[in-house]
């Protein structure tokens, strides 16, 4: 399908302060991989200097092309460009609650500043870039792609994979003016029927990936599809964690992130080295000689921050995570209290 260029139709206005919701820490630092900001994709494009004017954020989620943008410092906008088939339910419903919107992060960084007097420094000193991050509430079988995608790998490569498995195997939508296409998340059934779906993605440079992602497809396809995945937000975590791992390519950390982005499971801190070095740095400084990641030392870890954020322990994980993104150079906060690498 194509299209002359983007759509006109009136944007609908959210109030949503700065505090509650940051579109560039939220959609662009490893949670979704399918958004883009239109201000660097144009900078990349075209190698021209970064323009002043206001910033958007383009991409697919639930079945949409959705323009979002900061309107003002207390409310947000966003446009449906374009529908997929797959796409089903309110638009401004659908948006409140890919971004949990529900959840009040100001109440959450009190209970948090309270809890810890680390995260409380370092947000409080870095306000700007810190504040409203949030957990995305993504189709569960998006974070399953996405995060099998992820093994050693980085943000870049992550969201070239995710795009490429979109483009073989979902819908897509062209918009003429902008050259731009977009493409809805891949049809499992068709991923999973595709004999050749190995040997297209290592053609593709999915690597070792490509096996695990042929075998996982089909294995989720005979337990039940996306019904049997989208049971699990069901069942205790400890349930459907083990129940995610007995599929290929799916580790503890990617069952985790699983857990946290597609089942809503708040609780949950998936442990990779980044959160390692948090961990060492800030809470556990017996750990700084462990060279290795056990599944004892990944537990004790993940409890570590249960007990000191509570429930949405992994939601207080992301802005941290955050904090120690070299970009936000931030890092020096952390450093006071402990070597992070």
């Amino acid at each position: 399908m194509q299209f002359d260029k983007f759509s006109l139709c009136k944007p609908t206005f959210l109030e949503c302060p700065v505090s509650e919701l940051n579109f560039t820490a939220v959609l662009l630092n490893g949670q979704s991989f399918r958004f883009i900001s239109w201000i660097l994709w144009k900078v990349l494009r075209s190698k021209e200097k970064c323009s002043k004017q206001k910033d958007f954020f383009i991409g697919v989620a639930f079945g949409r092309v959705w323009k979002l943008w900061r309107e003002n410092q207390k409310s947000i906008a966003f446009q449906v460009l374009h529908k997929f088939s797959s796409a089903v339910g309110d638009d401004k419903r659908v948006l409140e609650d890919y971004f949990q919107l529900h959840v009040s992060l100001r109440d959450l960084y009190k209970i948090w500043s309270k809890c810890d007097p680390h995260f409380c420094q370092v947000v409080t000193s870095n306000l700007e870039v810190l504040s409203g991050i949030r957990i995305l509430a993504q189709d569960v079988f998006e974070t399953v792609i996405s995060f099998i995608c992820s093994s050693n790998n980085n943000i870049r490569r992550i969201s070239k994979m995710v795009e490429e498995l979109c483009k073989i195997y979902g819908e897509s939508v062209t918009f003429q003016q902008e050259n731009m296409t977009f493409y809805d998340l891949p049809d499992l059934q068709k991923m999973a029927d595709d004999e050749q779906l190995e040997i297209k993605l290592r053609a593709n440079g999915f690597g070792y990936r490509s096996k695990y992602l042929q075998q996982a497809v089909r294995m989720i396809k005979e337990l039940g599809g996306k019904k049997w995945l989208n049971s699990l937000a069901l069942l205790p975590y400890e349930t459907a964690k083990e129940k995610l791992e007995i599929i290929p390519g799916i580790g503890p950390k990617v069952a985790d992130c699983i857990c946290l982005m597609g089942l809503h499971m708040h609780r949950v801190v998936p442990v990779d080295t980044h959160v390692l070095q948090l961990t060492r740095a800030l809470y556990c400084p017996e750990l700084m000689n462990k060279t290795n990641m056990n599944r004892a030392t990944y537990s004790n870890i993940s409890t570590t921050w249960q007990n000191i954020f509570g429930d949405y322990a992994g939601w207080a994980q992301s802005v941290l995570f955050n904090a120690h993104l070299k970009h936000f150079e931030v890092g020096s906060n952390f450093k006071k209290r402990g070597k992070l690498v």
